[in-house]
């Protein structure tokens, strides 16, 4: 049985991202469920429309729309498993990420693995997220160095990582917001335990 769920709230016009989505985790090659969690949809999700593959999956409904924290939330509670991996419907995997965070998991304790956001351009070619112009500077100004050294190292992790299951409820899960919801509970992790 897989120690891994990978959790996707989608909702009315995001389904058109789902079968995507659900190959990038497929090319992953990890035993692993997915959740998805149908987000309060106009017309619900439809399994058998979509490529599952081999991938075990599990539709939740909800007949009204929350926002994301909660939806969030509201998945987590049906996780079983020891790792939970929130992945949004409109991103991709790497190759390769979900194996990396778990073997990053099981080398030391940690409540979460943040791996290094890239841009693809869809024909196999990656680069790096640009990085905000002012952070070159934030080395010469206290005020920016203490931002930069917060998001960097506190607001670290996003969709794609791969968090134990019981540090994210230990943490209180995500905040009931539909923007900046996983701020607070980056701030809850990395206080509580290493990241």
């Amino acid at each position: 049985m897989s120690n891994l769920t990978v959790v996707i709230p989608v909702w009315n016009n995001y389904q058109r991202f789902l079968e995507r989505a659900l190959a990038s985790i497929r090319e992953q090659k990890n035993d692993c469920e997915v959740l998805i969690y149908d987000n309060g949809s106009e017309t619900p999700i439809c399994l058998s429309e979509v490529d599952t593959g081999e991938l075990r999956v599990r539709v939740l409904r909800s007949e009204t729309t929350c926002d994301l924290g909660k939806a969030r939330n509201k998945a987590l509670d049906e996780v079983n498993t020891d790792f939970v991996c929130f992945h949004d419907v409109d991103d991709l995997l790497l190759p390769g990420a979900l194996s990396f965070a778990m073997a990053e998991h099981h080398r030391r304790f940690l409540a979460s693995v943040a791996l290094q956001s890239l841009c693809t351009d869809g024909h196999g070619h990656y680069w790096r997220i640009p990085s905000p112009f002012w952070q070159p500077l934030a080395h010469h100004i206290r005020a920016a160095l203490i931002w930069r050294t917060l998001e960097s190292n506190l607001l670290a992790f996003g969709g794609g990582c791969v968090l134990r299951s019981a540090c994210v409820r230990a943490a209180g899960g995500f905040a009931d917001l539909s923007y900046g919801e996983e701020m607070p509970l980056n701030i809850a992790l990395a206080i509580r335990w290493p990241c």
